[in-house]
């Protein structure tokens, strides 16, 4: 998707160019501007940042870079802005640019400490006020252009010096192992490979129309492209994506340690009531029966206490799993309710089917080997007390009548399910 956007937009421009070069070559230029703004604009951001002190080296550089190609813009031949009509202004400003834009490539990746960061930075903005001096006010920057003949031989021998550099930044960035994420240099690789074959274009042009301007400042457009997202997508889109994905599963993460049993994974009490409350309401709207099944585990004090609290941890996890086999999971809720004891709500479900869930579930339990260790497994039961809904019930009440109907089925014996009718 990202070639076919830049080869739409290549397109674009070159019939942009057909019918007005400076407007082909405003838009270039200016998107330069932008992307370096942009650089500069994360470097402001992450300046506190010192384990990574590469943004903020390179904003810098680009602020100058970007300040240098925004006045070689206006002042292109034809533009008319500036008294010099001629194209050797532009000229001199865009080798100014380019001379820093390659430092900055060059020295930026590599730098380790805050304090050689303050001195690049320092220099980087002495070097875009000394050239704009030079050329503007000693007017003693080098001749880049004659009308009638086209570049000078400092022109294109500064092209040539301006390659050798980004070669060297090239070859440092790749081999130097710099300290910057694997993806940020491919991308500043690629956009340093594809400035060189600009820089290889720019001497090649006699006139500032021409076909190899137009490639050189193609290519330029490309190498921005590459630099913006490489810098401003992954260091920038793709770590807030991230960031916010984490923030995201730290929340379901906390929800569930809010509304879990970390012992069962059944939900803990306060969530198994607020969503039995909300069945309950639901029921009663719908007219349909809702049933509470409250379940303990008979003698379990006795099972802590012959063969240890973790084998009473383990008893209650192999019951909530007996649990949630036994309900529906798409319609029933089941949770901890407390210590040994569960809570069941059974959604459109009578007494009598809720009795018949009940039992299945003890005879299940009463048939299952819990067990302890590799070699010790363990037998239990329960006892279980079941109450129907009524209207106008609040659910405490529910839960009073099943916890009585619990108990008449432990003081007539446990291992045994009575309902409270």
């Amino acid at each position: 998707m990202f070639w076919l956007a830049m080869i739409v937009l290549t397109a674009g421009l070159y019939l942009i160019s057909c019918a007005n070069y400076l407007l082909f070559h405003a838009l270039v230029e200016l998107f330069s501007v932008v992307v370096a703004g942009l650089i500069f604009a994360l470097s402001w951001l992450t300046r506190e940042q010192e384990y990574n002190l590469f943004p903020s080296v390179i904003g810098v550089g680009y602020a100058f870079v970007g300040l240098l190609d925004l006045i070689h813009t206006i002042a292109y031949k034809g533009m008319g802005i500036f008294a010099e009509t001629g194209a050797n202004l532009a000229t001199q400003l865009w080798i100014a640019g380019r001379f820093l834009e390659a430092t900055v490539l060059l020295t930026a990746p590599l730098v380790r400490t805050a304090k050689t960061r303050h001195v690049l930075s320092l220099f980087f903005a002495s070097y875009g006020v000394f050239v704009l001096l030079t050329i503007f006010w000693w007017k003693v920057f080098p001749v880049c252009y004659l009308e009638g003949s086209g570049l000078t031989t400092f022109k294109v021998a500064a092209e040539y010096a301006i390659i050798a550099l980004l070669l060297t930044a090239l070859y440092r960035i790749r081999k130097g192992q710099p300290l910057l994420p694997r993806v940020i240099v491919q991308y500043l690789s690629y956009s340093i490979l594809v400035t060189i074959i600009s820089e290889f274009c720019f001497t090649l042009y006699v006139n500032v129309y021409d076909l190899a301007n137009f490639l050189g400042h193609i290519f330029k457009l490309w190498s921005y492209f590459l630099l913006f997202y490489g810098i401003l997508d992954k260091c920038i889109r793709e770590p807030l994506s991230n960031l916010y994905l984490h923030l995201y599963q730290d929340k379901l993460r906390l929800e569930r340690l809010a509304t879990t049993d970390p012992l069962t994974g059944l939900l803990n009490r306060r969530a198994a009531n607020l969503l039995i409350e909300t069945m309950l309401e639901e029921s009663r709207k719908q007219a349909l029966p809702l049933s509470l099944i409250m379940i303990d585990i008979d003698h379990f004090k006795k099972i802590n206490d012959t063969y240890g609290h973790q084998a009473g941890d383990m008893v209650l996890k192999e019951l909530a799993g007996l649990i949630l086999k036994t309900v529906r999971s798409s319609y029933d809720v089941a949770g901890r309710f407390g210590g040994e004891e569960f809570i069941v709500a059974l959604w459109n479900t009578d007494e009598v089917r809720a009795r018949a869930v009940a039992e299945r579930l003890r005879r299940e339990v009463e048939a299952y080997s819990f067990p302890i260790t590799s070699q010790i497994v363990i037998r239990a039961t329960v006892s279980s007390g079941i109450a129907r809904a009524r209207d106008n019930e609040t659910l405490e009440e529910v839960i009073a009548r099943a916890d009585k109907a619990l108990y008449t089925a432990k003081s007539h014996g446990r291992n045994r399910t009575e309902t409270d009718v």
